[in-house]
């Protein structure tokens, strides 16, 4: 009997550490897949590159590989854009073209890099631009990769300021929406996490001190106009993102709008993948409606441009403040989406239960494999 006791503990044992040892070893012995992928950021004040990692890390995790020489993709070589140097020093890497091998480009931010982002502390030369927006010859290499049958994925801020009104509205076209003007910003802390001229412009605005405090959201439009939200307006979560039939065969789950930027905007040819959905009280439905803010507005899109398709995540969906330490292990991202949305934080929820089954499908069929 102790015997027979022994060996049941030692094959528990055997199968406890297989089922440890399965995912890392199934990841290792899948194949690379070879995909050719250009990201653009141009929000690049550091080497923490955190507006492109998780893109990375999503490519390095599904094993997708540069075609010809199957490297693996790298946070700080494999993007085009802003590229900050040493000693307030910076470079442009330019945008390939022709767009050769690459069968999808991933607009990951084209906002841009201040002289205070990179340590300028005189009042007259800090807000300046250095580099930033989206450009006309930006645009017509991105209408040469859709001519060629490339996959385009925008994300905010794609075409929102600084970028020229001319130049936006020919990128709406080829990603179907229409921007309203607004933009918003879900804040853990109102008074610490915000941008350094809101509290003035509000006190402009509405001639009151900055008074607000805990998790909250700032609205602006373009005309300067200014709507923050506190716990008082809002129930819940105060705005989730909630995919549509479309989204949810996709594999989209409901949760939460992660921290960070968003921009709300409304279709114009695109098919709805998911919505933004804001959860208000009485008092923040009258302050909307005195806007004319729509408590419902797209939140992800798909469109098709000839044989080209393009998405359009209307949020900051990929800016992480860490990516997972894990990226060689099989099934990892599938356990993630089974954990109930509420149970982590907006950034955390929406990246995993949104973000991560809706690239892997695009990137999957981009690759050659069944997708969206």
């Amino acid at each position: 009997m102790k015997r027979l006791s022994a060996i049941a503990l030692l094959l528990l044992c055997v199968l406890l550490l297989a089922a440890a040892l399965a995912p890392g070893v199934a990841w290792r012995l899948a194949a690379p897949r070879p995909l050719g992928v250009v990201i653009m950021d141009k929000t690049v004040p550091d080497t923490s590159y955190r507006g492109h990692r998780a893109v990375v890390w999503l490519l390095n995790h599904l094993k997708l590989v540069h075609p010809g020489s199957h490297a693996p993709y790298d946070v700080a070589g494999d993007y085009v854009g802003f590229v900050p140097l040493t000693n307030r020093a910076w470079s442009v890497r330019p945008f390939p073209t022709p767009l050769g091998e690459n069968r999808v480009v991933y607009i990951a931010d084209t906002y841009g890099v201040t002289a205070a982002d990179l340590g300028e502390r005189s009042p007259a030369d800090s807000g300046r631009m250095l580099y930033g927006g989206l450009t006309a010859s930006d645009l017509a290499a991105l209408e040469g990769a859709l001519r060629s049958g490339a996959t385009l994925i925008g994300e905010f801020n794609t075409a929102a300021e600084p970028t020229v009104d001319s130049v936006r509205v020919r990128a709406e076209r080829i990603f179907g929406f229409r921007w309203t003007g607004w933009t918003g910003r879900r804040s853990g802390d109102l008074r610490r996490d915000l941008p350094p001229w809101a509290a003035s412009a509000w006190e402009r605005q509405s001639g009151r001190p900055w008074a607000f405090e805990g998790e909250g959201f700032l609205l602006v439009h373009r005309d300067g106009r200014l709507v923050v939200l506190t716990g008082r307006d809002v129930r819940g979560w105060g705005l989730d993102i909630v995919p549509t039939p479309a989204g949810d065969s996709l594999g989209l789950r409901e949760a939460p709008s992660p921290q960070g930027w968003f921009d709300l905007v409304e279709q114009d040819g695109a098919k709805d993948l998911a919505d933004y959905v804001w959860h208000l009280t009485p008092r923040g439905d009258s302050m909307f409606k005195a806007v004319g803010l729509p408590p419902r507005s797209a939140a992800v899109l798909a469109h098709k441009v000839g044989a080209a398709r393009t998405y359009y995540l209307a949020g900051d969906f990929s800016n992480l403040s860490r990516v997972p330490a894990w990226t060689r292990l099989r099934w990892g991202t599938s356990f993630h989406r089974l954990v109930p949305g509420w149970w982590l934080p907006p950034q955390e929820s929406f990246f995993w239960r949104g973000y991560v089954p809706l690239l892997s499908g695009i990137l999957d069929w981009a690759s050659g494999t069944t997708g969206p």
